[in-house]
């Protein structure tokens, strides 16, 4: 009851086929579990709460450490429709997950099941994936795609990356790619311009998204600014529709 926050951190790491599991006490990491065995040989992991997704070269798959028995496997999907390709996994929220399948991202929350109503469409099989909430961008060829969840759609192309392969999130807004040779950092840009941006193009949606990203830390003030957003778009709308019936 001291009001200090908690923090536990955990690791997985995979030998060969199979999964350790480590938690950290006092600088030194100890067990957590026993080791789970594996089919094949992960190419990619995400972790939250308390499902673990892999990706194997032609699947996907969770690990539920409360399950029954613990570390129990559920497979999921095909990594593509048409032949085997690799993995690519990202966390959308301490809930969910973004799987890649050919050009789409789908997404599946911790239980294994897919929310069929949520998905990301890319131009091409995204080689990378990474989640900046609240926008995704994957790699594609020499460049980088900026798609949003909800509603779906491209927002931003970044182009001049030659053979960019990986894209790693640090914090909000701010992210690297790197090539080979290469290291980019790719930083957000404002949220109050992004948010006039959005307003001009008539996505109110993900403008109010923004907003509520951007509020005071406050409840008051997320409640605040998100009011007041909204009386200015319901503005906005009002002023819109007397000029497309001044038209008519």
């Amino acid at each position: 009851m001291t009001g200090e926050v908690s923090i536990i951190v955990r690791m997985a790491v995979v030998v060969k086929r199979r999964m350790q599991l480590y938690y950290l006490k006092n600088n030194e990491f100890f067990p957590l579990m026993n080791d789970i065995s594996l089919n094949d040989i992960p190419k990619a992991m995400v972790w939250c709460q308390e499902t673990i997704c892999v990706g194997f070269k032609g699947e996907y798959a969770i690990i539920e450490l409360d399950g029954d028995p613990p570390g129990k496997l559920t497979e999921l999907f095909p990594t593509s429709s048409t032949r085997s390709s690799e993995p690519c996994i990202t966390k959308v929220s301490d809930t969910t997950f973004a799987l890649c399948r050919d050009a789409q991202s789908v997404i599946v929350n911790v239980k294994g099941d897919t929310e069929r109503n949520k998905g990301l469409k890319w131009s091409e099989v995204p080689l990378n994936i990474a989640w900046d909430e609240p926008y995704a961008l994957g790699i594609i060829t020499d460049g980088i795609e900026v798609l949003t969840l909800e509603p779906s759609g491209l927002v931003q192309t970044l182009s001049g990356m030659p053979k960019v392969r990986f894209i790693a999130s640090a914090q909000q807004g701010l992210l690297y790619a790197a090539a080979i040779s290469q290291i980019w950092c790719i930083l957000a840009v404002d949220i109050a311009k992004q948010r006039k941006i959005l307003v001009d193009a008539k996505q109110f949606q993900l403008a109010l998204k923004l907003t509520w990203l951007g509020s005071d830390s406050s409840i008051e003030g997320h409640s605040r600014d998100y009011e007041g957003f909204l009386e200015f778009i319901e503005n906005n709308e009002k002023s819109q529709l007397r000029g497309w019936q001044e038209d008519i």
